[in-house]
């Protein structure tokens, strides 16, 4: 798709054209400003000048602007910002714009690409602007990429108090247009949209301007508010479509068993902007080439290479595995020749740093922070360019399943390159037996949770029996589930059974914040009864298998989206430190409280035991990677056992991130409409990025996308693209069967 089309699909177009009913600058009341022309468009602008060779801490030119006591901003509701950076070769720029009212400060932290005119558009639904006392704006220095000279002058044009109608952003029904799925419904599938107060009573499905089916309205109730059905399930011809209802259409969508090629192209394309080590064209040059990370051996590796995780460049072990595997799952069943070379290409990405940043001692770049753009020259003083090794079993054994699995898709292709990946798999996965024997685990991450090792043990060791056939696998097979399946709840509390705890006492429910592994106890269950079929505790594996089925129905908390309970929590099982609590962020006494009030606004079943819509965090907000994560677990037990209602509830949560959810958004960028911009920091908006994810506010089990983009839940986020790519291979398995 050409750039200019992916900008007028996107959210900020949309804003952009929104009618400004009334506007004033507030450009006058800068603080000491100088004030120059820009020689690039010839306006005059306050100007700043700065250089970007820094340390590992970023320094931030701001400039203020004080609004007088005499000013009442309180009848505007948008925030414009005009700017220009003469900055060459420069990727990308990261600035905070800060409305500082009399009780708060509020951010937008959105991304500039440097040497063109840009304009931030900010809507301020949440703020009091009669109390609004000034305005901040921050440019952070990260670095000198080698392609670029260090001194920049950035030209604050204009800014702008404005009126328009604004987005809803908060609850269940903040949209009032057609909300469907953005990329389209496969033919087999049930097929709906909706709509809130609807104003007609009927629909049309409408294709090359022809009415392919029109019908009723199926009107119902959710917390209080009327919405429309618009079921057209029993149209299963392939082609192009969009739905009408009364005055409002939406856009083309496509009913075709390749709705999801398109978006996986995307993904790879994001991929190989996240590459580090390498030159990515329109993003950086060759990165990070002198940073390393070393072991109390004084063994060191380099760190380039493999995926930058997200907006931060930061990296760490766990997901490129998780990333790698994925994306080899999904090629194991791509039936286009071209899109699967593409996606073994991007799978040796993580392959590779997954080989090259293995110790001889076993221990691993484990989590490696780059924070900064550098020159690549080494400087044996500078500590920042140094990470330390660790070791821990769920990631060894993550490493054990990626490279377990590259070694089975590449042993026709590239026996080489196959051999060495089942040596170092071999290795990795004895030392994370090792370390779980031992009692170690990573700093980072804290003690071991029984239910993620055995289950990561159980899908690495079942590749291994695969490329290996050696006994000692089977052995294994029968103490890691025989653990596995004592983490989960066989008997039922208040009548919710087949979920899993953290150990096998039961002493903490298996919970997670943003970061989502949910489908590990469950896939390793799956991957053993695909894998030892003569074994004698197939029949307990297959309980454990139905047992979390009977839990995802169970657990359903009815929705117009059909997305499903993200937790069960037990208030007298929650364990406070596995939760990110910053410490200027709040106090832990006060983080105990808020991550129990907000359990109790989730739907009660007993004094003790809730379920909630999204999960509950303190400041890691937006939940993408805990949905999907939970869906692949999910769509493997619905493939296993042939259950529809399974596979359905699958389609639907991938048919929230494109598009179908309360604010019919698709949340990957350059996919579908109205996608807004995303957290990305170090680099221009990336096509095919999936960010955190929708979140919710305060202590509700409410979903929110507010339009100002932060860290962490519009950050750009690879585990989340993993986790989307690990589905689509289920789905597209389910449709072969």
């Amino acid at each position: 798709m050409k750039e200019d089309m992916i900008f007028k699909r996107s959210a900020v177009y949309r804003w952009q054209n929104k009618r400004i009913q009334k506007r004033v600058s507030i450009f006058s009341y800068l603080e000491n400003p100088v004030i120059i022309k820009n020689p690039y468009n010839n306006k005059d602008s306050a100007v700043l000048k700065a250089c970007t060779d820094v340390p590992a801490t970023y320094p931030r030119p701001t400039v203020v602007y004080k609004l007088p006591l005499n000013i009442d901003a309180s009848f505007y509701n948008r925030l414009n910002v005009r700017l220009y950076i003469d900055a060459p070769n420069y990727p990308n720029f990261y600035i905070h714009v800060s409305a500082i009212t009399k009780d708060g400060w509020y951010d937008d932290a959105p991304s500039i690409t440097p040497n063109k005119e840009e304009e931030i558009l900010w809507e301020l639904k949440d703020l009091d602007l009669s109390l609004l006392k000034e305005i901040k704006i921050t440019i952070f220095m990260m670095g000198t990429p080698p392609e670029a000279e260090s001194n920049i002058t950035i030209y604050l044009e204009d800014v702008l108090l404005e009126k328009v109608a604004l987005d809803e952003d908060y609850g269940w029904s903040a949209s009032s247009d057609i909300i469907y799925s953005h990329i389209g419904y496969l033919p087999v599938s049930k097929k709906e949209a909706i709509i809130w107060n609807p104003t007609c009573e009927s629909f049309k499905l409408i294709s090359k301007g022809s009415i392919i089916k029109e019908g009723p309205l199926r009107k119902e109730v959710f917390n209080q508010k009327e919405y429309g059905v618009i079921d057209f399930s029993d149209i299963t011809k392939e082609g192009t479509y969009y739905i009408q209802v009364g005055n409002k259409k939406t856009h083309p969508f496509k009913i075709s068993n390749d709705i999801y090629q398109s978006s996986i192209t995307k993904s790879i394309a994001f991929l190989e902007s996240l590459r580090c080590g390498v030159n990515v064209k329109g993003v950086h040059s060759a990165c990070h080439l002198n940073c390393y990370t070393v072991n109390e051996k004084g063994e060191s590796v380099p760190n380039y290479g493999g995926w930058h995780d997200a907006g931060d460049v930061s990296q760490f072990e766990i997901c490129t595995a998780e990333m790698a595997y994925a994306i080899l799952e999904l090629a194991s069943v791509e039936k286009d020749a071209s899109l699967r070379k593409q996606l073994l290409e991007e799978a040796k990405v993580g392959i590779d740093w997954l080989l090259r940043t293995r110790l001889s001692d076993g221990k691993r770049a484990l989590a490696v922070g780059y924070h900064i753009w550098r020159s690549n020259q080494k400087d044996e003083g500078d500590k920042t360019l140094e990470s330390h090794a660790e070791e821990g079993p769920f990631e060894c054994f993550l490493a054990a399943m990626a490279l377990a699995r590259a070694a089975l898709i590449f042993e026709k292709s590239d026996e080489g390159y196959a051999s060495w990946c089942k040596r170092i798999a071999i290795l990795d996965y004895q030392h994370a037996i090792y370390c779980y024997n031992h009692g170690i685990y990573t700093k980072r991450w804290g003690p071991s949770i029984t239910s993620l090792v055995s289950g990561s043990a159980c899908s690495a060791l079942c590749l291994l029996y695969q490329l290996t056939k050696d006994e000692r696998y089977l052995s294994d097979a029968t103490r890691f589930s025989r653990s596995l399946l004592n983490c989960q709840e066989q008997e039922g509390v208040s009548g919710i059974k087949g979920f899993f705890y953290e150990d096998e006492e039961h002493n903490y429910v298996l919970t997670f914040e943003h970061r989502g592994h949910e489908q590990t106890p469950i896939e390793g269950l799956v991957n053993l009864c695909k894998t030892f079929k003569d074994h004698p505790m197939l029949q307990d594996w297959l309980n454990g298998v139905e047992l979390y089925a009977t839990y995802i129905k169970d657990s359903y908390i009815d929705n117009p989206y059909g997305l499903m309970s993200a937790q069960i929590y037990l208030l007298n099982k929650m364990r406070d430190d596995r939760f990110t609590v910053p410490s200027w962020y709040c106090t832990p006494e006060e983080a105990h409280d808020g991550l129990r009030r907000q359990v109790k606004c989730g739907k009660k079943l007993d004094d003790n035991t809730y379920l909630r819509m999204f999960p509950i965090a303190i400041q890691r907000r937006g939940f993408h990677a805990t949905l999907l994560s939970k869906t692949k677990g999910i769509a493997m037990c619905a493939n296993l056992l042939k259950d529809e209602a399974l596979k359905r509830i699958v389609l639907r949560q991938i048919e929230w991130v494109m598009g179908m959810n309360p604010f019919n958004a698709s949340t990957m960028y350059g996919e579908g409409y109205n996608y807004h911009p995303l957290y990305v920091a170090f680099s221009p908006q990336l096509v095919g990025s999936l960010p955190v994810g929708i979140m919710t506010k305060e202590d509700e089990d409410l979903p929110y996308w507010p339009q100002a983009t932060q860290a962490v839940y519009k950050e750009v986020w690879g585990h989340t693209t993993g986790k989307y790519l690990g589905i689509l291979k289920e789905i597209k398995e389910g449709l072969d069967e």
